[in-house]
């Protein structure tokens, strides 16, 4: 039968430590957990709006290739209408949009576009959550990465 040697052990044999990846791993986990209940302000959403949606009439539409486009638009309220301006571009003239008209309003009147409110807060939230808990759990692999990988003299 063939000579079988045993090999002795690995004496510059790295074995990697758990302690400082499971520090990492309850930071991020505590960083998720604490950004969760941080709220809405945490991921640049707005609270509530402060006015009413209400539908506007383009009346000078503006080309997208401004610095700072600005269309008027028509307000119908209660009678009488309302000209604003309206922080968007790219409608067409009489295009129906729907604007948040502000609660108290006086002098010149702009207005923004109602999706700018009403759907600031639909994936947002959710999505940069998913990608802070991704790159904790990215942050705890490195740890775990630098612990294992042997200092060179």
């Amino acid at each position: 039968m063939a000579d079988v040697r045993r090999s002795e052990p690995l004496r510059n044999a790295v074995v990697p430590r758990w302690t400082p990846f499971a520090v990492a791993g309850a930071l991020a986990l505590f960083v998720v957990i604490a950004s969760w209940f941080a709220g809405p302000g945490l991921f640049a959403l707005t609270g509530e709006a402060k006015g009413v949606v209400v539908e506007a009439e383009v009346t000078g539409p503006a080309p997208c290739t401004g610095p700072a486009p600005h269309e008027a638009v028509r307000i119908p309220q209660g009678g009488h209408t309302l000209d604003a301006t309206l922080t968007a571009c790219g409608h067409n003239q009489g295009e129906k949009v729907k604007v948040l008209l502000p609660d108290e309003h006086t002098g010149n009147l702009t207005v923004d576009p109602a999706e700018f409110v009403t759907g600031a807060n639909d994936l947002a939230r959710p999505a940069g959550l998913a990608l802070l808990t991704l790159s904790c759990a990215a942050g705890a692999g490195f740890v775990y990465l630098l612990q294992r990988t042997p200092a060179r003299p």
